[in-house]
């Protein structure tokens, strides 16, 4: 070797030395490095130790896995080797400074040899002898930090060179000799990169110990995960709430009576006090625990119902009854009364709406100084019938009813839905090709029945019209969303309706009105008093007219009633004769 390639193998193993501590042998990395040593190998002219140097160039497949190319040399007298192999190299351990490896190639090795025969019957044929070969080695050691000791053994074909007898008995002969070219090999030297093994252990290592930290937290995490969806379920409820005081069935005898009522489960976003069914307040900055509200009460048998309610919805109403100590106060009675007969469009054109909106309000008038105080009715029948009539009477009704009186309104005539799927009344100008133009969008209605301070009655007869069967005119109802809508545990309307879902509601002048309305008006004037008390309340009217309209129809047409759960059965009418209207 030159004093150059000297300096650098020198160079290259201070740095080697160096870094013994880093275990270099990391997945990923390449390296590179240097081996010198010996070999034997037997032939003719005898066994010799041959120098071996060899420069090793690898990538890190793994930790333990290295794959690479070799470049060797072997020299001796008359002879020389050069091999290009490719490497394959297997490391066993790693945690420790030591490292043992097994390792194989495959590759090409060039060898020549220079030919000298003392015999004087053989001639040379060449005195340089070349070839070429196929060939591979085996090898094992073991690495301290970034050096290296290693056994191999390369397995070369063998070479074979023929010579020529010159003299003797065997003259003119071709003698062909095989020569061995595999030998034996000890490698000492050193290698840089492969990167620092030992840190990629730590880091392996630390890695290791957060990944089973994380197992054991998830298995933990997956132990609390019942108790976390218990504790979840308990605070996604609605809360409930309660009344301390008064007890039910108190006798009062003030206008205004302190209600204390308790709170539990879960906080709520609001809560609506209700009399009779109807809201009268809404607190907003209610809390968990013990509440009070100062509530107005009419003067009358009454009952206060309550109702907390968050994100997570409304807790079941709880209610009290409060009896007054005399009965002195009689509510007043206000009607709006809507029939619709003939509509400008002749071909909507209905016989009895306008006579059950009729019928209906006289039914009423005649209870005025029995069970109300007064009654004060509004008809709005064909031509008055207006749209804007109308929802200037529903201001009217809202606005006239206090918290001690009764509100009651009727609708009879076409009802029908638009494309989307929302209920619209029709009045007598209606235009079916300008529904919300010319129509009274049961939103109207909705707001008045919500705002209505007194007890609310809804008697709808709301339909569209149908087939003519003989005598007998068909309504389709069509009100079902709209009613579901119309009432509820926070606004409270007691609705009676027609007929449910899509039924049809029938009229027929064997009646002289619509079913509904003809056994309504029969229920009012007494037929309704089921046991005997001259008294027609919410709940005997319900049974009375379900049961008159399936006779009067035969089965055809079925009425609803919807009854709060906050509003208990209270009178409507009292008995004033056993004639039917």
């Amino acid at each position: 070797m030159d004093k150059k390639f000297f300096s650098t193998i020198v160079i290259t193993a201070l740095l080697a030395v160096t870094t013994t501590d880093t275990f270099s042998q990391v997945q990923g990395k390449f390296r590179g490095g240097v081996d010198v040593g010996g070999m034997m190998s037997t032939s003719p002219m005898g066994t010799a130790i041959w120098i071996h140097p060899n420069l090793n160039f690898g990538y890190n497949l793994q930790d333990k896995m290295n794959i690479g190319f070799r470049l060797g040399k072997g020299a001796r007298i008359q002879s020389q080797n050069t091999n290009f192999t490719g490497t394959y190299t297997y490391y066993f351990g790693s945690k420790t400074n030591i490292m043992p490896f097994l390792g194989s190639g495959l590759g090409l090795y060039l060898t020549q040899n220079e030919l000298r025969m003392d015999n004087e019957h053989i001639s040379k044929i060449n005195e340089l002898v070349r070839f070429s070969k196929i060939g591979g080695f085996l090898t094992a050691g073991v690495e301290f930090g970034k050096f290296r000791l290693g056994v191999q053994y390369n397995l070369i074909p063998a070479s074979k060179i023929p010579f020529i007898y010159a003299s003797g008995p065997n003259s003119g002969e071709v003698l062909v000799e095989k020569i061995p070219n595999s030998y034996y090999a000890i490698n000492v030297g050193f290698y840089l990169g492969g990167g620092n093994r030992k840190k990629a252990a730590e880091a392996g290592e630390r890695e290791r110990q957060e990944r089973l930290e994380r197992e054991i937290f998830l298995a933990s995490e997956q132990e609390k995960e019942p108790e976390i969806e218990a504790e979840r379920i308990a605070t996604q409820r609605p809360p409930i709430v309660s009344i301390i005081d008064p007890i039910n069935n108190s006798i009062v005898d003030s206008e205004q009576i302190l209600i204390n009522y308790y709170i539990s489960e879960t906080a709520p976003t609001s809560v609506r006090v209700m009399v009779d069914g109807r809201a009268v307040q809404l607190i907003t900055d209610a809390k968990l625990g013990e509440n009070t509200v100062i509530v107005d009460i009419p003067d009358r048998d009454s009952r206060i119902s309550i109702v907390a309610q968050n994100e997570f919805g409304a807790s079941v109403p709880v209610a009290v009854n409060l009896i007054r100590s005399e009965h002195i106060f009689k509510p007043s009675l206000y009607v709006l009364a809507i029939g619709v007969s003939n509509y400008d469009n002749t071909e909507l054109r209905l016989r009895f709406p306008a006579k059950d909106a009729s019928d209906f309000s006289q039914a009423m008038i005649r209870q005025a100084g029995l069970l109300y105080e007064s009654v004060d009715v509004r008809l709005l029948t064909d031509r008055r019938a207006t749209a804007e009539n109308i929802r200037d009477g529903l201001s009217w009704l809202q606005s006239e009813t206090t918290s001690r009186d009764v509100a009651m309104l009727f609708i009879a005539g076409h009802g029908v839905n638009d494309n989307v799927g929302d209920f619209f009344f029709m009045p007598v100008g209606a235009d079916v090709n300008r529904i919300n133009a010319t129509c009274v969008s049961y939103m109207d209605i909705k707001r008045t029945t919500s705002a209505v301070a007194g007890k609310l009655i809804v008697f709808m007869d709301a339909c569209h019209s149908g087939n003519v069967l003989g005598n007998t005119t068909q309504r389709a109802g069509l009100v079902n969303q709209a009613v579901s809508e119309l009432t509820g545990a926070d606004n409270g309307p007691v609705v009676f309706t027609s007929s449910t879902g899509r039924q049809f509601s029938l009229e027929s002048p064997e009646w002289n009105n619509g079913a509904f309305t003809r056994a309504l008006v029969e229920g009012l004037n007494g037929n309704a008093d089921l046991i005997g008390r001259n008294m027609i309340t919410v709940r005997s009217l319900d049974v009375y007219i379900a049961d008159r309209v399936k006779e009067l129809t035969q089965g055809q047409q079925a009425p609803t009633t919807i009854i709060p759960r906050s509003i208990p059965d209270f009178p409507i009418a009292v008995v004033i004769d056993e004639s039917i209207f």
